[in-house]
């Protein structure tokens, strides 16, 4: 894919996770202040879980945000397309995505001795 055409889908990407964000944080609940009527226990426990969930959500949503800004800026550089490494517990395809140098199962991880030892054989 062209840089041109990235651009544009990260720059729609980062529109639909800029509105998603102010959308979540609208849904984070007020201080409740003088209420009248005592909170039943069950509907406190129903709240909790779904302020959870929004918060979860929005994290998610933030992440996502961070790694679309970060990949226009990679644009910028003239460095999208090439792939930074990960670090260990990230998702990667190949070792070579990884600091590591180590992808087992789409994630990086810390290299074992036969991972180490295969790699040294691909290199021959």
């Amino acid at each position: 894919m062209d840089t041109d055409t990235a651009r544009k889908r990260l720059e729609e990407m980062r529109g639909e996770l800029d509105k998603s964000i102010t959308v979540l944080q609208g849904e984070q609940p007020a201080e409740r202040i003088g209420s009248d009527s005592p909170q039943d226990p069950a509907d406190a426990g129903t709240n909790l879980s779904e302020n959870d969930r929004t918060q979860a959500v929005l994290e998610a949503a933030k992440g996502q945000l961070r790694a679309v800004l970060d990949a226009l800026d990679r644009i910028e550089r003239d460095t999208y397309g090439t792939c930074a490494d990960c670090a260990n517990g990230k998702l990667c395809l190949v070792g070579s995505d990884c600091l590591s140098k180590s992808c087992m199962g789409n994630v990086c991880a810390a290299p074992t001795r036969s991972t180490r030892s295969r790699s040294r054989l691909a290199a021959l």
